[in-house]
């Protein structure tokens, strides 16, 4: 799990002493075409040329089906056998690379690609992804910049045949996000108690 997907992909996330790899990629690259949302998505077979795009489909993979089989922590299970016994399978077969990964699952990568730099983690979710205008349950984890998104549905077959990729990159701002504004809210709405409301 580590070579295949964790160290490259790592290598292009945030880091003291060498910025932002991936951000500066897509920064510098030409954008493919605006979303309904009016976020520059990016070529994939352009982005294929400058780094390895299979490392991060791994490493998504991976993060996702670590979330579903076991917990991260005792307290922290929510997302537990979100994936189902076929899908937890598929991805255990494709990460021992047994298998390739079936043809109705993709990945968009979102990046930070502006202001500051959201220097945080979030656990995988369940949550809805909309592609091409139809709304589609999913699957999603924020590592330091990179919103990884997944789908898994039928509907998105012909895009991934079309393409011949099943993962895509677009710009993110989460700053301006409902995520952002979550956080803000339940920031605003928490009351601290015990030692934490001395402290404050």
């Amino acid at each position: 799990l580590s070579r295949k997907g964790e160290s490259p992909t790592m290598a292009l996330l945030p880091h003291r002493g060498r910025g932002f790899p991936l951000r500066h990629i897509l920064q510098t690259a030409p954008h493919h075409f605006r979303s309904g949302a009016g976020r520059k998505s990016y070529d994939t077979a352009h982005m294929a040329t400058l780094f390895d795009v299979g490392a991060l489909i791994y490493f998504a993979i991976s993060i996702f089906w670590r979330g579903s089989v076991c917990s991260w922590n005792e307290n922290i299970s929510s997302y537990r056998g979100a994936l189902g016994p076929k899908y937890e399978e598929v991805f255990r077969l494709f990460l021992l690379g047994q298998k390739p990964l079936t043809e109705n699952i993709a990945i968009v990568a979102s990046v930070q690609l502006a202001g500051e730099n959201p220097d945080f983690c979030l656990f995988p979710a369940r949550s809805s992804v909309r592609i091409e205008g139809n709304r589609l349950r999913g699957h999603s984890f924020v590592v330091l910049g990179v919103n990884f998104r997944m789908m898994i549905s039928d509907g998105i077959t012909p895009l991934v045949r079309s393409t011949g990729h099943q993962i895509f990159f677009d710009e993110w701002d989460y700053w301006e996000s409902k995520m952002h504004a979550d956080f803000q809210k339940l920031r605003n709405e928490s009351v601290l108690k015990g030692k934490l409301s001395k402290a404050s």
